[in-house]
C-alpha cells in the first residue's frame, strides 16, 4: 500500500509544480495523501517490513525506493553496486535526480552494515533512509542524491546527501515539520541520533549515527 501512496504523492507534487491552477486545486488532495501516508507508515511500523531488513536494511531501502520509482514513473538513474534502475518517466516529465547508493557494493549488492544490527534497529534504519531519500526525490529539486554508510570506531554513520534547493528547518511548513519529527523520533526510539543540515540553495545533508553490538 505505501508504495502506491508514495507514487500518488509524487504525481501530485509534479502536477502542482507544472500547473499553477492545479496547485491550489490539488492542495487539499495532497494533504489527504500525506495524512494517509502517515497512517500507513504507522501501521507498517508494527505489522510489516521486508524480510531483507533483518540482514541488510540499506539493501532493503534501495529495493523499496526502486519499487516506488517504478510505480510512480519517476525518471531516476539509481546506482547500487552493479544494479541500476531504468528510466520510467513519461516524455513530458522532467528528469528526477540520480540516486547513488555508494553504501552498497558487489553482486548482489550488500552494505558494510549488513548483519550487524538487531532487528528493531535495522527496521528503524530502513524506514528512516527510505523517508530521507523519498523526501529528497520529491522536494529537493536535486540532480543527485547519495546514500553513504561507514563503520567507525564509535559505531555506524549513514549519510543521505542531495545537491538540491535545500530548506530552512526552522521555517518548514506543517507537513515537512511533521515528517522531520517522525524521522527524529524513529531514530531516538532505537537510541540513534539524526542530524539534518540544510539551508536555502545549498542542498541537504542528513547524518544518522548509532552504535552496534556486532
Amino acid at each position: 500500500m505505501l508504495p502506491y501512496l508514495y507514487a500518488t504523492a509524487a504525481k501530485l507534487s509534479h502536477l502542482r509544480r507544472v500547473d499553477d491552477q492545479l496547485n491550489a486545486t490539488l492542495e487539499e488532495v495532497a494533504d489527504w495523501v500525506d495524512r494517509s501516508r502517515q497512517i500507513a507508515r504507522d501501521l507498517m511500523n508494527t505489522i510489516s517490513y521486508p524480510e531483507t531488513v533483518a540482514d541488510d536494511p540499506l539493501r532493503a531501502a534501495q529495493e523499496f525506493i526502486d519499487d516506488v520509482i517504478v510505480r510512480s514513473g519517476m525518471a531516476v538513474a539509481a546506482e547500487a553496486g552493479q544494479a541500476t534502475a531504468g528510466d520510467h518517466a513519461a516524455p513530458d516529465e522532467p528528469s528526477r535526480p540520480r540516486i547513488v547508493w555508494s553504501c552498497l557494493s558487489g553482486d548482489p549488492p550488500r552494505s558494510q552494515i549488513a548483519g550487524c544490527l538487531d532487528e528493531p534497529t535495522g527496521v528503524a534504519v530502513y524506514r528512516i533512509v527510505c523517508e530521507l531519500v523519498r523526501n529528497a526525490v520529491r522536494h529537493a529539486n536535486a540532480t543527485q542524491i547519495v546514500v553513504r554508510a561507514d563503520r567507525t570506531d564509535h559505531g555506524i554513520e549513514i549519510e543521505v546527501r542531495d545537491d538540491g534547493s535545500g530548506f530552512n528547518p526552522n521555517r518548514a511548513d506543517e507537513t515537512a515539520r511533521h515528517g522531520l519529527d517522525w524521522i527524529q523520533g524513529r531514530a531516538k526510539w532505537v537510541g540513534w541520533h539524526l542530524r539534518i543540515e540544510s539551508s536555502d540553495g545549498r542542498g541537504t545533508i542528513a547524518l544518522l549515527s548509532g552504535t552496534t553490538d556486532a
